[in-house]
């Protein structure tokens, strides 16, 4: 199983990726964070495979 993090501060990207990731069995999304801070209290406790992260935030 493939655990993911979801960090982007836009719902409807979030909505979009998980639509995507839905039809794969062996991806679990994990969390949805809505800044960097979030994403990294959460990876304080956690862990992820795999992360998709907007590069490009509003601070």
């Amino acid at each position: 199983m493939l655990n993911v993090l979801i960090v982007d501060d836009e719902p409807l990207a979030h909505d979009v990726l998980k639509h995507h990731l839905q039809g794969h069995a062996d991806v679990r999304v994990k969390a949805q964070c809505y800044n960097a801070t979030e994403a990294l209290s959460w990876l304080a406790g956690q862990r992820a495979d795999l992360i998709f992260l907007d590069i490009n935030m509003r601070r």
